[in-house]
């Protein structure tokens, strides 16, 4: 049986070496991993959203204006999301290596929004990714979304229709499947 120690580093190891930039991981395994307590990796930063706090769109944005840490000016729409989310990351760049943005009750997430909500923050984040593939830049940024059920999501489902390059890692991890999807592997 392996220790939470190693759980926690293989997890780690396993989503910055991984090409996917979204995550979807099973609440159980991301709570062994310690995704959601103390991150003691050097160079890492890493910041809890909470889908439960962000049914809707302007929670969504109150969600994120706090805990990003946005400008006071923020204007609470998908494009000032984009805007200031991107500031936020080329003010850390010097900072950290590593961005670990973890969605928390993931299956919460804009469950009140409307689907295109779900649409814009999928595709915000990945423009933001790619913004940061840029040969200058030092950081990686990940994005993982823990969920009660990472096989059968909307989610899932958004990151897939949107041709988004995203990974599920399940709990039982004792058999791992291969199947793979347009944009998704199944571990």
């Amino acid at each position: 049986m392996r220790n939470t120690s190693d759980i926690k580093e293989t997890l780690f190891d396993e989503i910055y070496s991984a090409k996917a930039d979204f995550f979807l991981v099973d609440e159980a395994v991301a709570s062994a991993a310690g995704l959601l307590g103390e991150l003691d990796k050097p160079n890492c930063k890493r910041v809890l959203l909470s889908g439960k706090k962000s049914r809707t769109c302007p929670d969504f944005m109150e969600e994120v204006y706090g805990k990003l840490k946005f400008p006071s000016y923020f204007g609470r729409n998908w494009s000032a999301f984009s805007d200031s989310f991107q500031e936020r990351l080329w003010q850390d760049e010097d900072h950290y290596q590593q961005y670990l943005l973890v969605f928390t009750d993931a299956d919460d997430l804009l469950a009140d929004a409307v689907d295109d909500d779900l649409s814009a923050l999928l595709e915000t984040l990945q423009d933001t990714i790619e913004a940061l593939a840029d040969p200058e830049s030092i950081m990686a940024i990940k994005v993982v979304f823990c969920l009660k059920n990472s096989a059968c999501s909307r989610i899932g489902v958004g990151i897939i229709n949107g041709n988004h390059q995203g990974k599920v890692v399940q709990s039982d991890r004792s058999t791992p499947s291969q199947q793979t999807a347009p944009a998704a592997s199944i571990i």
